[in-house]
């Protein structure tokens, strides 16, 4: 199973002790393996952290600080970050999973990808079944698209996501926060750094796209 790998999983920062925090973190450094969690996907939650963790700056200095925060880290929602938290995600090359599905199902919030991608950090789209309703990347690219939009006509952002732009965090998008570039399909397709499977069937992409966008059927 060369594509299955273990993963150090702490559930959320407000659900561990520091000391576990930081053996987690010492166990992903030895075996160099990827860690997963989540972070500042509500704003209760990023109160939880600040009074159980009060020494640290914020929800990300506690990964950070505890070696959890890598190149081969992937968290989830991030929803509430900083200007600040965002340039440590890029000086570490960790990596954030969009879940627009369950951030809108659960109320928690909307993240701003421009403004992730301003930071040039990595980001990929998940479908986060436990807190949303589908496993489909494709309905996970619609909801991304409705939260884009919406951060547009609240005046957050000048412009939303393209649906290009929204297929490409879909796929090219994952397998960089997977740190995977070199495995699977994008290796085979040999792309460069400037072409994504949307240069390559453009037609296809944007004709079964649009149908599951308006109809919910790409078949």
């Amino acid at each position: 199973y060369a594509r299955v790998h273990p993963i150090v999983t702490p559930r959320f920062g407000p659900s561990c002790t520091e000391e576990m925090l930081g053996s987690l973190g010492d166990l992903a450094k030895a075996h160099d393996i990827h860690v997963q969690s989540h972070i500042s996907e509500t704003e209760e939650e990023i109160k939880l952290v600040e009074k159980i963790f009060p020494t640290y700056q914020n929800y990300t200095e506690l990964y950070d600080k505890n070696k959890l925060l890598t190149n081969k880290t992937i968290l989830a929602h991030g929803c509430y970050l900083s200007d600040e938290e965002l340039k440590l995600f890029n000086l570490r090359g960790a990596a954030i999973a969009h879940c627009p599905n369950s951030n809108t199902a659960l109320c928690s919030g909307f993240l701003n990808v421009n403004k992730v991608l301003k930071y040039n950090v990595k980001l990929g789209l998940g479908t986060d079944v436990a807190g949303g309703y589908s496993a489909s990347m494709f309905d996970a690219i619609r909801k991304a698209l409705i939260v884009s939009n919406t951060l547009k006509i609240n005046k957050e952002n000048e412009d939303g996501l393209t649906l290009k732009e929204v297929f490409q965090l879909a796929t090219l998008g994952g397998s960089q926060v997977l740190t995977s570039l070199h495995n699977g399909r994008f290796k085979m397709m040999s792309l460069d750094k400037q072409q994504s499977f949307t240069d390559l069937y453009p037609d296809f992409v944007e004709e079964s796209c649009q149908i599951y966008l308006s109809e919910g059927n790409a078949d």
